[in-house]
Formats: C-alpha cells, sequence, structure tokens
C-alpha cells in the first residue's frame, strides 16, 4: 500500500512544473533550448507516447536541449518505461548537472526504482542548489513516505 500511495505521489508530481528550467538551459520564451508548446502540452495533458515521438524527433535536431530530455524522461517514466528514463534523465543531467528539476526527476525514478541511496544523493544536491525549494521539499518528502 505505502508503494501504492507512493508511485502515485511520484506520477501526479511529475507533470510540468515551470520552475524546473531554472539552474541551467532549458530556460523559457526566447531560449534556444526552449521545447515547442504544443509538446509540452501533450505531457501536461498526459499524451506521453504522442510526446515521445514528437520529442524524439526534435532531440535529433536539439541534441543539448536539457528541456527536451528531462521532458522525455518523465513521458517515458509515466508509461513505466523507467530504463529509459534513466537514460533520458542522466542524459539531461549531463547537459546541466545544476539542472533542479532534472535532479528532483532523478531523485523520484530513483525512489521508484528502489534506490533511496541515489535518491538522497539527489536530495543532497537540490539543497545545495537551491535549499528548502520546491523541488527539495517535495522529493523530501517522497523519500520521507517511502520509508
Amino acid at each position: 500500500m505505502k508503494t501504492q500511495i507512493l508511485l502515485f505521489t511520484l506520477f501526479a508530481s511529475l507533470t510540468f512544473n515551470p520552475a524546473w528550467s531554472k539552474g541551467g538551459s532549458g530556460g523559457g520564451a526566447g531560449d534556444p533550448q526552449s521545447v515547442p508548446h504544443f509538446i509540452e502540452h501533450l505531457v501536461n495533458t498526459g499524451q506521453f507516447t504522442e510526446a515521445q515521438k514528437k520529442l524524439k524527433y526534435f532531440i535529433r535536431k536539439e541534441k543539448t536541449s536539457v528541456k527536451a530530455w528531462n521532458l522525455l524522461g518523465k513521458s517515458q517514466f509515466e508509461t513505466g518505461a523507467l530504463n529509459a528514463s534513466l537514460q533520458s534523465f542522466t542524459k539531461a543531467l549531463k547537459l546541466d548537472p545544476k539542472n533542479i528539476g532534472v535532479n528532483r526527476s532523478l531523485g523520484e525514478l530513483y525512489l521508484a526504482l528502489g534506490d533511496n541511496e541515489k535518491a538522497y544523493v539527489h536530495l543532497e544536491k537540490l539543497m545545495q542548489l537551491c535549499g528548502s525549494c520546491d523541488e527539495y521539499v517535495a522529493l523530501n518528502q517522497a523519500i520521507s513516505s517511502n520509508n
């Protein structure tokens, strides 16, 4: 039951949060790394399979878009493709190690994979990057509810 509640909380929390673009590339309007709004809309409305197709096409042209890699990882997570999600989040993190959204996403993914130790690593990283920001608080709550 605890695991089901945790997974529900994680799925609910992985919808796009505009604050996740803080901390590096993948910012807002006018940013060359931004993702077309219609693709973000697909993710935000739960059309994850279609979003993955569009994101993969977009990434072929914009290989360094942290935002695109992060959204792809979220879409893969939502459809249960956890290994693919891990690869996408890892790629995003390599491109921007200080991205708070990616660090939170990876922490939540590691919780879903049962690797609490790696989830804590990303929690600590969030503390360094943004203190007690919303992303830190959310990941901390997810970790606490998993114990």
